[in-house]
C-alpha cells in the first residue's frame, strides 16, 4: 500500500496542475500544445471522447448494477432447494394444502393428479422461494 504522506503529494501535485491549466489563457495553452507538437482540434476532440465515455459510464451505472444484483438473484434462485417430504404423496399432499390455504393463488394446474412427481416437485419449490410453503415443523 502507498505511503499516505506520497498520496497527499500526489494529491497537492494534481491540484497545483488543475490549478496552473485553469489559469492559463487560450493562448497560452495552445502555445503549450504546439511546443508538443499537438493540434488544438485534435486534443479538443479526445477529450470531448473521454467525456462521453466517462458520461456514458455514469449514465449506465445503475443498469450494470441492476445486472449485477440480477445475475446474484439468479444465482441465488438456481442454488435454493427447499426441505420437501421425500415421499411423493406426501409432496403432493403439502402441495394440495398450500393451495387450499392460498385460494388467491393462481397456478398452471389444480388436479394435482394429473401432474407428473417432477411438476409438482417444482412447484413446491417455487412456492418455497415465494414464502408460501409453512415452516417444516408446523406440519
Amino acid at each position: 500500500m502507498a505511503d499516505p504522506k506520497d498520496l497527499q503529494a500526489l494529491v497537492r501535485l494534481q491540484d497545483a496542475i488543475e490549478a496552473s491549466i485553469e489559469a492559463a489563457s487560450d493562448a497560452e495553452l495552445r502555445e503549450d500544445l504546439a511546443m508538443e507538437g499537438r493540434n488544438p482540434a485534435d486534443v479538443a476532440a479526445s477529450m470531448r471522447s473521454v467525456f462521453d465515455r466517462v458520461g456514458k459510464a455514469f449514465r449506465q451505472k445503475r443498469l450494470h448494477e441492476a445486472r449485477r444484483a440480477k445475475e446474484v438473484a439468479l444465482h441465488a434462485y438456481e442454488q435454493h432447494k427447499a426441505t420437501l417430504p421425500a415421499a411423493p404423496h406426501a409432496r403432493r399432499a403439502l402441495l394440495q394444502s398450500v393451495i387450499a390455504a392460498q385460494p388467491h393463488l393462481t397456478m398452471q394446474f389444480r388436479d394435482l393428479d394429473h401432474q407428473s412427481d417432477v411438476d409438482v416437485e417444482s412447484a413446491l419449490q417455487h412456492l418455497a422461494l415465494l414464502g408460501l410453503l409453512p415452516d417444516p415443523g408446523e406440519e
